[in-house]
């Protein structure tokens, strides 16, 4: 199998996460990486063993020997240098969530398409139990015609900040413009979840889907994924 050489563009928390797991994968390789700080940039460099770095990604997204791109950047920038990307003739790895908004998330998959190139998310749950179930019930029809899901998350543990990890800046919405879509830090988040779920119910995800039945009748249901440890 040819060995997939990899372009990192971010080498912050999420970068240096995704760097790590790179080493142990067989079949492909970190070759560069970009980031507009300098001390970051080094950093990852020397612990990693990344000798070709960039402060300009589009000088990456230039060189021969970059087979796909990794991004890891914030959510409102996935577009722009996704786009980029797929336009240089790279693959295309990016960070959840897909975009910062929806029209950037279908420009993404168009220009995917129109460059025939590849575009995947890091969304882990795709490959969980759960969404493997829920996929075959669909596709087998056991919930009648689908025309509507809703997930929500929930989050108790691991949160940015609050639990050990990261900067403050995760919660502190005058910063990182959370405010845009009126979520409030982790910390409120824990408090109002814990009031209103009983602990039983506690849970990484929540999916609730709305079925067309044949009986013309309209139901809904929803999952919860429980925690585990």
């Amino acid at each position: 199998m040819k060995e997939v050489r990899i372009g990192m563009i971010g080498v912050g928390q999420i970068g240096k996460i995704h760097l790590n797991e790179y080493k142990d994968m067989e079949g492909v390789k970190v070759v560069a990486i970009a980031d507009v700080d300098p001390v970051a940039l080094k950093e990852a460099s020397d612990y990693f063993g990344i000798e070709q770095t960039y402060s300009d990604f589009r000088e990456m997204l230039a060189a021969d020997d970059v087979d796909a791109v990794d991004i890891c950047l914030h959510n409102n920038l996935h577009m722009p240098f996704t786009v980029a990307a797929l336009e240089a003739g790279k693959d295309v790895f990016c960070e959840k969530p897909m975009a910062g908004a929806y029209v950037d998330a279908v420009k993404m998959f168009e220009t995917a398409k129109t460059c025939g190139r590849m575009l995947s998310i890091q969304l882990g749950t795709l490959f969980d139990k759960e969404t493997k179930v829920a996929k075959h019930l669909i596709d087998a029809g056991h919930l009648g015609k689908v025309f509507h899901a809703r997930s929500t998350g929930f989050r108790r543990r691991g949160r940015p900040f609050v639990d050990g990890y990261g900067t403050e800046q995760f919660v502190q919405k005058s910063c990182f413009g959370r405010w845009v879509v009126n979520d409030s830090s982790h910390r409120s988040q824990s408090r109002v979840n814990s009031k209103l779920i009983p602990r039983r119910f506690m849970c990484e995800r929540m999916l609730s889907v709305v079925v067309w039945c044949p009986a013309s009748a309209i139901s809904s249901c929803t999952t919860l994924a429980p925690c585990v440890g």
